[in-house]
């Protein structure tokens, strides 16, 4: 990775660095405190709609999206988003009023899935998921990420010298894709994960105890989502009844397998 490369992960490492706080949280859900999953999702889809999206050159790129892919195996091709999640006052470091958010990445052919809590919605939140969590996961599976797919907004487009999302990319050779407003069905992965957080896991934790800071409650969220990963039965797709993670180590496996048998099958040659 080169020296610009190096500064964006440096910048979004310094970010996520935020020195624990503690006090009593105080949380404004927009569908009450039952959580409503269906007025969150357009809460945070209308959220995200405002951000203006920013002109890009040539269709290369945003033709992808019109394309129903199919990844060669797990681990291939991730979709991420971000979602406004709740109003908090006196939440870690916010003193006053804020807004949670959590960023979240999916891999759609098996469910994995990761998620961070962040104070906003910024491109060096949307970087420090893939360069924390993300991208060494998968390096540990032998698995190479190929292509990320996002909506075309503010925290993931840009111009490729300056923006620090596209020039993480770039830099690290992932393929960026973007998906167009009316292609909900290529978010779908990302959408669940976040109803099932608003109503398993923000809720609950929230009830359990009022003192909270970002450190804290990553730490529950991480151990949510360990258990979401290794332990959750996925219903749908073309294998249910497997975990995501059990999905993804036998995905790896037979791309591996299929790759090797490839390599040893003699070419034939024309006479």
């Amino acid at each position: 990775m080169g020296a610009a490369g190096q500064t964006i992960r440096g910048r979004a490492m310094e970010e996520a660095s935020v020195p624990p706080g503690s006090g009593r949280v105080w949380a404004a859900y927009p569908g009450g405190l039952k959580l409503d999953p269906s007025s969150l999702s357009e809460s945070a889809l209308k959220r995200a709609s405002e951000s203006s999206p920013l002109p890009r050159p040539g269709q290369s790129r945003e033709s992808h999206a019109f394309i129903k892919y199919e990844a060669p195996c797990p681990g291939h091709s991730l979709v991420q988003e971000s979602f406004f999640v709740c109003s908090v006052k006196g939440f870690g470091e916010i003193a006053g009023l804020g807004n949670l958010y959590v960023e979240t990445v999916v891999d759609p052919d098996c469910r994995l899935a990761f998620a961070k809590v962040c104070g906003s919605q910024s491109p060096l939140n949307a970087v420090n998921i893939l360069h924390t969590r993300v991208l060494p996961f998968y390096e540990r599976q032998g698995a190479r990420i190929e292509r990320v797919s996002t909506r075309n907004s503010r925290e993931f487009c840009g111009l490729m010298p300056t923006h620090p999302y596209e020039l993480f990319l770039a830099s690290a050779k992932i393929e960026h894709t973007l998906l167009r407003p009316g292609q909900d069905s290529l978010r779908l992965p990302c959408q669940q994960l976040y109803n099932i957080l608003c109503q398993e896991f923000f809720t609950l934790e929230f009830r359990r105890t009022f003192r909270h800071s970002f450190r804290t409650l990553q730490r529950a969220l991480d151990l949510f989502l360990e258990a979401y990963n290794r332990k959750r039965v996925v219903r749908d797709g073309s294998k249910p009844g497997r975990t995501p993670l059990g999905l993804l180590l036998e995905g790896i496996e037979a791309a591996k397998q299929s790759e090797a048998d490839s390599e040893n099958t003699p070419s034939s040659t024309s006479l």
